[in-house]
């Protein structure tokens, strides 16, 4: 299908230059550049490239100099190949161009390929045309695991049906259904007691970049533990959206507490559909006389944040900009510094704060030498290629571990308390085709065969502590493993709060169904549900028809379930 389309247009485009077999060159470049960029991002995030990507580019080229300085002779090899090839391939088609005579591909050519074009867009365009695609072709989108997808469906084929798939799907429940299923929910927060709860705690949430137990690789040992102190507070897990990257859609979930799970797969919340003030835990705490304050320390327009942030509460952002001085661990600022600046913070006022912060310490590239002084030493059973990722990633969680365990300690002797919650984003990037999870025999699965539920869930699930100063580690919660979207529900449940949607709803979707996932579900039993579109139960079609209402629709769900949210700006 994919020579024909391509056969197709480049005859039509030869018809219109009159150049016969010209425009083969022009064409097929960009294509075969655009495919080695989707090869390169497999390799790194497990992810094709999708038709929304290009709006990111801006953020590559942030984070470029990082990256250059971690392998600068790859980076000014390749700009300077990259740059000669450009430039003789333009000299190729102007000569081509100019000593070609004018002649265009014979007429019946021509009429054929403008027949095979019009009987595609006929077949993307009509329910006949679709059906016979899919049950004669045996073509069919999966946007739903589009590694898989790209490898049945060719890469532009797939490309192109992830045009149509960027599309919001609908959900099958009327928002009014969902508000009147809920109308209890309403009731109860109308009559919530107003009684004095005690001193509000302060509220801190660690986002650790890239945070994860590389002890969990089956062949590696790391001496002394790198992460001591996180292991004897464990919580459990939390169910990542993404893997080696993509953190602004794990914030997505964890402050709106709505679901990458409706979105289409590759979107990012943050770029894509934030345009406004949006519900969130945040606005809820705020409503309840918090000061909300999120720290990054990076640039504060990655990801769009520094708009989003306001629309999602926060009254105060501080980014690398305004924090100088502030020390590295490798090429980025280091969780010590980092903590030590969220404790400053926490004491320059008196009011209970909810403090959102993402860290950056362990972004990857993890290369040898990255730390001087090392104290892990990392062994391993059989030879994996990416040993110095290992290693180098193996002290930088060793260092986030010891500096969460300081500022732990210094939580535990203020006046006010605090409710502490740390976890990691998404697991590290650690070599192409997730080279060290392969070798290392966690991921058993060829590079050429989808990964199992089981292996899928290795590379989603990530360490979480919930922890007071008061009375300790919480333990596990609802589930050992959670969706980043299921927090809120945990924020409210342990102060008290009265919320129709995170104390409500979602509290009911926790129980249910502590994992929504795009791939997969885990429902209550512990069991992972695949396949799952089309066989939602009632409260994940109220939790969909919610979400797009106050997401896409007209936010009639605003008066019953998110009170605390301003108007849209």
């Amino acid at each position: 299908m994919t020579v024909l389309v391509m056969a197709s247009v480049f005859i039509v485009f030869d018809t219109l230059l009159q150049r016969r077999y010209f425009s083969i060159l022009p064409i097929s470049l960009p294509l075969l550049l655009i495919a080695l960029i989707s090869r390169q991002k497999l390799s790194y995030l497990s992810e094709p490239l999708y038709p929304w990507d290009f709006i990111f580019a801006d953020q590559v080229y942030k984070l470029l100099p990082e990256l250059v300085n971690e392998k600068s002779y790859l980076a000014f090899s390749g700009l300077a190949i990259g740059l000669i090839l450009a430039a003789l391939t333009l000299w190729i088609i102007s000569v081509l161009y100019k000593k070609q005579q004018s002649k265009s591909p014979g007429r019946p050519v021509v009429i054929s390929s403008l027949l095979t074009l019009l009987a595609i867009i006929f077949c993307a365009n009509t329910t006949i045309g679709q059906r016979w695609v899919q049950e004669v072709l045996k073509i069919q989108a999966m946007p739903w695991v589009q590694v898989e997808n790209y490898r049945q469906n060719g890469f532009l084929l797939a490309f192109a049906m992830n045009l149509e798939s960027a599309l919001i799907a609908h959900p099958k429940m009327p928002v009014e259904t969902a508000l009147a299923n809920n109308h209890a929910l309403f009731v109860e927060q109308d009559e919530e007691l107003t009684t004095d709860k005690g001193q509000q705690p302060d509220i801190i949430i660690i986002m650790s970049e890239a945070f994860w137990d590389p002890t969990r690789l089956p062949s590696v040992h790391s001496t002394p533990d790198p992460m001591p102190t996180i292991r004897a507070l464990s919580s459990g897990d939390i169910f990542s959206p993404s893997q080696g990257g993509n953190t602004a859609n794990v914030e997505f979930e964890l402050l709106t507490g709505f679901s990458n799970a409706f979105l289409p797969s590759g979107s990012v919340p943050y770029q894509q559909y934030i345009h406004g003030n949006i519900p969130s835990i945040i606005w809820t705490l705020k409503s309840h006389g918090y000061k909300t304050i999120a720290i990054h320390p990076y640039y504060k327009n990655f990801w769009n944040r520094e708009n989003v942030y306001k629309y999602l509460g926060f009254e105060h952002f501080m980014g690398l900009e305004d924090m100088p001085g502030l020390e590295n661990r490798g090429p980025f600022v280091s969780d010590s510094a980092l903590m030590t600046k969220l404790y400053e913070t926490l004491e320059t006022t008196n009011q209970p704060t909810a403090m959102f912060v993402v860290t950056m310490q362990n972004h990857g590239p993890y290369e040898k030498n990255r730390y001087n002084q090392p104290v892990i030493t990392t062994g391993i059973e059989k030879e994996i290629k990416e040993y110095d990722a290992v290693q180098t990633y193996s002290q930088g969680i060793y260092d986030s571990n010891n500096a969460l365990t300081s500022l732990m300690g210094k939580l535990s002797l203020r006046a006010r308390p605090s409710l502490l919650i740390f976890f990691g984003d998404h697991t590290p990037y650690l070599g192409p085709n997730l080279a060290a999870y392969r070798e290392s025999g966690l991921i058993k699965s060829s590079t050429s065969d989808p990964l199992t539920i089981s292996e899928y869930a290795h590379l989603r699930k990530t360490p979480l502590v919930v922890w007071s100063s008061i009375t300790g580690a919480k333990g596990p919660q609802t589930s050992s493993v959670l969706s980043p979207s299921m927090l809120p529900s945990l924020i409210t449940k342990e102060l008290g709060i009265q919320h129709p949607f995170y104390s409500g709803v979602l509290r009911k979707i926790s129980e249910e169904l502590p994992v929504v996932d795009r791939r997969t579900l885990l429902n209550k039993n512990g069991q992972w549900v695949e396949n799952w579109r089309g066989h939602e139960n009632r409260s994940l079609l109220e939790y969909h028809s919610i979400q797009y209402d106050m997401m896409f629709g007209t936010q009639k769900s605003q008066h019953d379930f998110f009170r605390d949210l301003p108007d849209k700006k």
